[in-house]
């Protein structure tokens, strides 16, 4: 009966996109706004209309607007699922359509940031400074960046040149928080550094976190460039445990980034490539039980490819080298090396149509080799409207944790395989003005899941996990006369596991909501600008609590050098839990300023 409601949901959406698309299509006064250039979703530069799948754009003045320092608080006032576990040390990850954090891909400027030993990246305290825009693109994209690429990729893109300028900001509110951040902004490089410290909301939640972040660029045109990009950030803090469970823990993590970015005409087409270093130490102190674990991850990389134009076509082809070294107390000393070579061509015909086949293999020293093939076909029957759909595989490496943990209650398992999965979209996009709809429909499998089963008290993992994510995404936006925006997001999601003894799809999975909303609003009213974002979630699994957050900001410029603004948030005191026995904060609030000179 439920797939006979969603196949009626499907085909009514249809119905309706091609019914709309016939009525905008006879309007004689329209007018199409600029369009924003994506990159990720195909690695070259388009309009989104054109790029294939679903991308969504957070632009510096979105984040401006919106008063977030974090990228996890950029995601979440853009409507995206962020997992935390409250406190303020506890880890905050991207659930991009349902999908887990492992099988998101977090790139930093088209270097993948997913490392370490759980080959996850925590969102807490990555800052928004020099931040130009985040390009959030949805859909299995394995063809194209490899591993953790099932529910889409998230891509950080930042830029600390241009316009020479100095910017001093300084920030306070509840729980004795307080933050300095510097930027310098000149022609051809750039820096930013800051800081935050916090006592935090709960008992034992005391955190800091300091990050350093650079770009130099050698040269840059039209067509070339060089840039060296680096980063720095540690983080210290207490970690209360879960309310059901309390134990302390002291949490320490210093990561660093160093990457060259170049792009340059060779053999008649254009080579972009990537040489990068990243380092990671986690540090682990159980006062509890008087114990203690580290773990230190290197990894090395290179990334380049070529694009070539034949007519219609256009051609990428590229390969991508990594290295990774691993010394942890709990999963020894390894090292790790993969490789791939990918191919997509786009091509587009008939003046409407845009064709994008793909094809990546990759090959691993630790797990066996996945191949993942792409192809999603855009239709621009309009100016204004447009359809796309998609079909791509996808896969998700097994951790170094999966594969080699050891302690008293945990073993890892060296035989396991890759994830594997497949996902479909079937997009509608119209833009028409400053007004836009989005409806994504989806449906993402994933097979040989890893899950940690007990065997005579200890654990350990199997490919064994199957799963099935149907999804419905509404997106409207609009601007009305340059002051103010508005903007509905609505998902239906679910999310269900295979149960083997009834061989159907009926385990419960929802835990982040099955409905989920989202209504934003910014109003500018001369040199005051007031911001609003009140998201719900409804029908959660385990029978955990419905909630919806309420949080409000208000800026004033001053000047051409001098602003305030203050944030309230979770302004209605709601009492939730994100992830079940770890509170989220009640009302607080954030005081700050920036001087630029």
């Amino acid at each position: 009966m439920k797939k006979n409601r969603y196949f009626l949901t499907i085909v009514s959406m249809i119905g309706l996109l091609f019914c709309s698309s016939v009525i905008w299509a006879d309007d004689s006064d329209n007018n199409v706004s600029e369009e924003e250039v994506v990159v990720t979703a195909s690695r070259t530069a388009e309009p989104e209309s054109q790029a294939p799948g679903k991308t969504e754009v957070i632009t510096k003045e979105d984040i401006e607007q919106s008063g977030a320092t974090t990228v996890a608080e950029a995601l979440t006032d853009a409507g995206e699922t962020i997992s935390t576990y409250g406190g303020q040390s506890g880890i905050a990850n991207i659930q991009l359509d349902g999908s887990g954090s492992g099988h998101t891909l977090v790139l930093i400027n088209g270097v993948p940031a997913n490392t370490g030993g759980v080959d996850s990246v925590d969102l807490r305290y990555f800052p928004t400074a020099g931040i130009q825009r985040i390009e959030v693109a949805h859909g299995p994209l394995s063809a194209l960046y490899g591993s953790s690429a099932m529910g889409g990729v998230v891509n950080i893109i930042t830029d600390l040149t241009g316009e020479i300028k100095n910017e001093v900001s300084l920030s306070g509110g509840s729980f004795n928080t307080r933050g300095l951040d510097y930027l310098c902004q000149q022609t051809n490089w750039g820096f930013a550094v800051g800081g935050q410290k916090t006592d935090g909301y709960l008992d034992y939640d005391e955190n800091y976190a300091n990050y350093g972040m650079g770009q130099y660029n050698f040269f840059q045109s039209n067509d070339e460039y060089l840039k060296l990009y680096w980063q720095i950030l540690s983080t210290h803090g207490q970690f209360p445990g879960s309310s059901q469970y309390p134990e302390k823990e002291l949490q320490a993590e210093q990561s660093s980034q160093i990457n060259l970015n170049g792009c340059n005409e060779i053999w008649g087409g254009k080579w972009e490539y990537k040489i990068y270093s990243q380092y990671l130490d986690n540090q682990f102190d159980y006062v509890d039980y008087n114990s203690q674990s580290e773990h230190q991850t290197l990894k090395n990389g290179l990334d380049a490819a070529g694009v070539y134009n034949f007519g219609s076509h256009e051609l990428i082809s590229g390969a991508t080298l990594k290295y990774d070294h691993f010394d942890s107390t709990n999963s020894g000393t390894h090292s790790q090396s993969s490789e791939a070579l990918y191919v997509q061509d786009s091509w587009s015909f008939a003046n409407r149509f845009q064709l994008v086949s793909g094809l990546r293999w990759d090959q691993s020293s630790d797990f066996s080799s996945p191949i993942s093939p792409r192809i999603s076909l855009v239709d621009a029957i309009t100016d204004q409207f447009s359809i796309k759909m998609g079909y791509g595989r996808t896969f998700t490496a097994p951790t170094i944790d999966d594969l080699y943990w050891s302690d008293a209650y945990d073993q890892g398992n060296p035989n396991l395989k890759a994830e594997t999965g497949g996902r479909y979209d079937l997009i509608g996009e119209w833009k028409r003005n400053q007004q836009s709809l989005t409806v994504d429909i989806f449906q993402s499998n994933l097979h040989d899941g890893i899950v940690w089963e007990e065997d005579s008290g200890v654990y350990t993992p199997v490919n064994v996990d199957r799963m099935r994510i149907q999804g419905i995404s509404l997106q409207w936006g609009k601007t009305w006369l340059d002051r103010l925006t508005t903007s509905i997001g609505y998902n239906w999601l679910d999310k269900e596991g295979y149960d083997a003894t009834s061989r159907e799809y009926n385990e419960d999975l929802n835990t982040f909501g099955k409905q989920q909303f989202n209504v934003g609003c910014n109003f500018k009213y001369y040199s005051w600008v007031y911001g609003m974002n009140w998201y719900f979630v409804r029908e959660r699994s385990d029978n955990m609590a419905n909630y919806d957050v309420l949080n409000l900001n208000v800026k004033y410029q001053m000047n051409q050098h001098l602003s305030f603004a203050v944030a309230a948030d979770n302004s209605t005191d709601e009492y939730y839990e994100v992830n079940e026995g770890y509170p989220m904060p009640g009302r607080s609030y954030t005081l700050s300023t920036k001087y630029t000179f």
